[in-house]
């Protein structure tokens, strides 16, 4: 379709072009990100202290079990399991967070395609509309113009006029263009979210069915040793000298902290004020075990600090599975143990009641969910039923 007749005089094309040609202007670039706020200094610095502190008493640790010969002991097979559940779970709701993400992106990206089509259409009608204008124009249009034989004031403003339509129409066509480009973006995008929901769908499954083998492998292990007379002998035995590895670790860390003291970025409160008064940990029934108590109670359920302090041990312990130790100041310790997460990080300042991790039955050797509790003062174990006010008799 011809808009406009070609122009034949060579000093009116340059003097068309001239008037004509738009300046291409690139897109507007994106804002670099906002930088990351960084932690205190000080606050860092307290955490490298104290991961270094408890790093050197797990290697201990570690390096002792390794002489003893204990890697192959039980609550090292279920620990290796246990590891893998945990790890296993942690991957399980990551994709399962992800599946979510990608579903909830769909409806968003299937509207942005819908409203790129009606930008498209648009644009479609208006130049449409523009370019039937200027070929209606036909004769009547530049060349008419400044062959007339019109004052130069007048051919000026003719050629001015026709340059506006001219760059109007350019701009149209600019917008057409992007509003092209727009739309196959956001239809690439799409089809990529549909194809990594497609992916991340069979990976969940494929993930599920490993973690359900490990579990399978798990429970085949609890039920060895509790038909074997001799398995249920060696699990008491290492379940007692998990409990006195507890304690002695406990003394050791107090100890190290106090020998190189880690840089507090708050204050601790006064928990002896509250002894006899602090809520418990997890709501449910609960029995006295070992030095502690145990919580029977649905796994999942959320496990909250009893008093204010800081996290100074939170990971793995042979045979309280995955592990919070709250430091509460002058020596006074609260334990939760058999967690299947941990929400809080070693170093972090929890406050009370605050949710810190999730029960579960890691390490355990009885497979029972629940939580294990402990307050240690000075060291020593301090009957928790002196310190909560709910088990107070």
């Amino acid at each position: 379709m011809r808009i406009y007749s070609p122009l034949t005089s060579k000093w009116f094309f340059i003097a068309f072009l001239a008037v004509v040609l738009v300046p291409w202007s690139g897109l507007p670039t994106l804002a670099s990100p906002a930088k990351a706020t960084e932690k205190p200094h000080s606050l860092e610095q307290g955490r490298n202290a104290l991961k270094q502190v408890v790093g050197t008493l797990q290697k201990e640790k570690q390096a002792l079990r390794r002489t003893k010969g204990e890697e192959k002991s039980l609550l090292a097979e279920l620990e290796s399991l246990d590891r893998k559940l945990s790890s296993g779970k942690e991957r399980l709701d990551t994709l399962t967070q992800k599946l979510k993400d990608a579903e909830d992106r769909l409806p968003l990206l299937e509207d942005r395609v819908g409203e790129n089509l009606g930008r498209l259409s648009q644009s479609q009608e208006e130049l449409a509309a523009h370019l039937r204008l200027l070929y209606g124009l036909g004769d009547q249009g530049l060349l008419k113009v400044a062959l007339s034989g019109e004052k130069s004031a007048r051919i000026q403003q003719g050629v001015v006029y026709f340059g506006h339509l001219i760059r109007e129409r350019n701009r149209r066509f600019q917008g057409l263009r992007l509003a092209q480009d727009e739309l196959q973006k956001s239809i690439a995008l799409h089809q990529e979210t549909l194809s990594h929901l497609q992916q991340l769908t069979q990976d969940l499954k494929d993930e599920h069915d490993l973690w359900l083998s490990r579990r399978e492998e798990r429970i085949v292990l609890l039920k060895r040793v509790q038909k074997e007379g001799s398995l249920r002998q060696q699990k008491l035995a290492e379940l007692k000298k998990a409990q006195e590895d507890l304690s002695g670790f406990v003394v050791e860390l107090g100890e190290a902290l106090n020998r190189a003291p880690v840089a507090k970025t708050q204050t601790f409160g006064r928990i002896q004020r509250k002894k006899g008064k602090l809520p418990r940990p997890v709501k449910g029934a609960w029995a006295a075990k070992s030095s502690g108590l145990f919580f029977k109670v649905r796994e999942g359920s959320p496990v909250k600090a009893v008093f204010q302090g800081q996290v100074v041990y939170a990971d793995w312990f042979r045979g309280y599975g995955l592990l919070l130790i709250v430091n509460h100041g002058n020596h006074i310790y609260s334990l939760y143990g058999h967690n299947r997460r941990l929400l809080v990080g070693q170093g972090d300042w929890i406050a009370a009641n605050q949710k810190i991790a999730e029960v579960g039955d890691t390490g355990s050797m009885e497979g029972v969910a629940g939580l294990y509790f402990e307050i240690r003062r000075n060291g020593h174990s301090d009957k928790p039923g002196r310190w909560l006010a709910s088990l107070k008799k």
